[in-house]
């Protein structure tokens, strides 16, 4: 049996014996019985977190400020360079996470929680714009700074 616990983002699961597809929401488990059979339910994203231990709190983690002290304080390491959706990352590696930074953002994070669950969140594409217009830049018409 294949079960597939999502927490963020999307997902497609496709029975290899059937052929049957659904699209998961965060928030869904799938099992995949070895009939091929799709079997969904819901779960509390919350409460799966803790299940599998993939809390963390490096939800405020700030890579743009990111020093030797606060690696230490984390025990991070940079590990090199990775790409990403065609983006090349910084890799850092701490315990039991991996963090592909580009310009300050996390583009990937793989953890690996309790009882041996992997989790990964990765983007799969950035679009930037050509052109950005000056005009979004401009303080407002009367605005001082004192």
């Amino acid at each position: 049996m294949s079960k597939v616990w999502l927490f963020v983002g999307g997902a497609e699961v496709t029975s290899k014996k059937t052929k049957e597809t659904f699209q998961l929401k965060p928030g869904q488990t799938v099992s995949v019985g070895k009939d091929g059979k799709i079997v969904v339910k819901k779960f509390d994203i919350e409460q799966g977190a803790k299940r599998f231990g993939i809390l963390t709190k490096d939800a405020d983690l700030n890579f743009l400020d990111l020093n030797e002290t606060l690696m230490k304080k984390l025990n991070l390491q940079k590990k090199g360079t990775a790409t990403v959706a065609g983006k090349q990352c910084d890799h850092y590696v701490g315990t039991n996470v991996e963090f592909y930074v580009w310009k300050g953002l996390v583009i990937k994070k793989v953890q690996k929680g309790k009882n041996g669950v992997t989790t990964i969140h990765e983007v799969t594409s950035i679009e930037q714009p050509t052109s950005i217009d000056p005009k979004m830049f401009k303080m407002p018409n009367g605005y001082t700074v004192k």
